[in-house]
């Protein structure tokens, strides 16, 4: 219900600014994600890196901008210890609102995600065959919580680089042999660098 009354507030808060002569900002987003997540050990610790794709759809004045944005970002994990050999893919999404500040071709933005997931399957390694034989083949992280901080800098009219930090927060977990929803305390932060394409309208 919480999520539901955000979504609607930011949508409520569009459509007035829509009104008020604001330009309608449409981004698509693109860009590599590299980063890693934490372990109780150095054998536990994970990193990864791999594509990410998303897009902003907001409004635009001449210094401010806010609105939402949705990414999905495909990556390989690997085992951070030399000594352990782990493999696995995962498939992060997350759905949040933004604001920022734009300063010349400077941009700045922060987001506050409201939902966020990955997926972890295709696990292969010397440490992975008991825990699959106990947890299953597939394993689904949700959560709410995760924060976002976007540099941006305008080469061209349309096209802006982009240096993002996420760091992203889950507190449920699904094993694919019993599909039971778990408590968890797991998290996931990496760096992007990509492209962006700003259209105002």
């Amino acid at each position: 219900m919480t999520k539901l009354f955000k979504i609607l507030s930011l949508f409520s808060f569009l459509v007035l600014a829509t009104n008020a002569k604001a330009g309608l900002l449409i981004e698509p987003l693109a860009g590599y994600a590299k980063g890693g997540n934490g372990g109780a050990t150095e054998a536990d610790k994970v990193d990864y890196s791999g594509i990410g794709l998303g897009g902003r759809i907001g409004f635009d004045l001449p210094i401010f901008q806010a609105g939402a944005t949705y990414e999905m970002v495909s990556i390989t994990g690997e085992a951070a210890s030399a000594n352990t050999s782990f493999y696995e893919e995962l498939e992060f999404t997350q759905m949040g609102v933004f604001a920022g500040l734009k300063l010349g071709i400077v941009r700045l933005l922060a987001t506050y995600y409201i939902n966020t997931e990955y997926e972890a399957s295709k696990i292969k390694g010397s440490q992975s065959a008991a825990a699959i034989a106990l947890l299953g083949e597939k394993a689904t992280f949700t959560g709410s919580s995760g924060i976002g901080i976007d540099l941006g800098f305008s080469i061209l009219p349309m096209v802006g680089l982009n240096i993002s930090y996420r760091n992203l927060s889950y507190d449920k977990v699904k094993y694919s042999i019993d599909n039971v929803e778990r408590s968890t305390n797991s998290e996931a932060s990496f760096l992007m660098f990509g492209v962006s394409f700003p259209l105002t309208i």
